[in-house]
């Protein structure tokens, strides 16, 4: 089966840390990094969530690089800040697909840009099974 998967992307970066006193300047956890881990997110999320079913897939996502890091307390899980970088991405072109070529469309729109609500209903229509 070969999806087709059409939306914003970006990395999400995770920031472990230790959290072990408070800023004496303002309110605020002193972090002391640990570790780092890194893996795609939002529409390339989909694409490796879906490769683990072993599907063939193919993405068409946005060129600039967004990236989500969160810095995370190692000890309680609980997420301290989210920084947000390039958030936002030029609209894509989509009436170049060959949709035919696919057994299944998915959109996964994390309103960056990429996508319109006009885009989304072109790309249902251009489905060649509806």
């Amino acid at each position: 089966m070969k999806v087709l998967v059409i939306g914003d992307s970006c990395i999400d970066k995770f920031i472990y840390c230790r959290v072990e006193r408070i800023c004496p300047e303002a309110p605020v956890p002193v972090l002391n990094p640990l570790s780092t881990a890194s893996n795609p997110g939002m529409a390339g999320n989909v694409v490796v969530n879906l490769q683990s079913l072993e599907l063939e897939v193919d993405i068409i996502t946005n060129k600039n690089n967004i990236t989500k890091t969160r810095f995370v307390d190692n000890r309680s899980g609980q997420m301290v800040i989210r920084l947000d970088e390039n958030d936002k991405c030029e609209r894509g072109k989509f009436d170049k697909i060959d949709y035919s070529l696919y057994h299944a469309i998915i959109i996964s729109d994390y309103c960056k840009g990429f996508l319109t609500e006009e885009d989304i209903y072109f790309i249902s229509r251009s489905d060649p099974f509806i």
